[in-house]
């Protein structure tokens, strides 16, 4: 039986660089959430903003074939609607960082100037979270 979604829910999420080691000293998904770092706030995309992510993934030729997937297009557009802010995160001086967002028509979108100061390990593994936590397995009526 599928399940109902909750499309106002908010994840917190925390990258794996700021995790609490495991008892093995190793940090890794699995480990637990260190009070002290950065908190990463997701969101779920609509079905209309899931849409704009499908039609921006693919480039097709006039004739129909499939010319590229565009990865990078993904990336951007899954974080420009899933980001919705972040605590406690700091620059090299210990100034924390501000979250901007931008307005698109009636919604509010993280800027994309944001994801300037995060490297491109950091963006990739905040949008593996993203699709990790937002997916819903085949028991859970996907």
């Amino acid at each position: 039986m599928p399940i109902a979604l909750t499309p106002d829910t908010v994840f917190e999420g925390q990258l794996i660089d700021d995790r609490t080691p495991d008892a093995d000293g190793k940090r890794r998904d699995s480990s637990a959430v260190n009070p002290n770092g950065t908190i990463f706030l997701l969101r779920p995309l609509t079905p209309a903003e899931e849409a704009i992510l499908q039609n921006k993934q693919f480039t097709w030729s006039p004739s129909g074939e499939l010319q590229s997937y565009n990865f990078g297009t993904e990336r951007l557009t899954v974080l420009e609607f899933g980001l919705v802010g972040w605590r406690n995160f700091k620059d090299a001086n210990g100034v924390d960082v501000p979250f901007r967002t931008k307005k698109s028509g009636t919604k509010t979108l993280c800027d994309v100037e944001n994801l300037a100061v995060l490297s491109l390990r950091h963006r990739n593994e905040l949008v593996a979270m993203h699709k990790a936590h937002f997916s819903l397995t085949d028991d859970e009526g996907n």
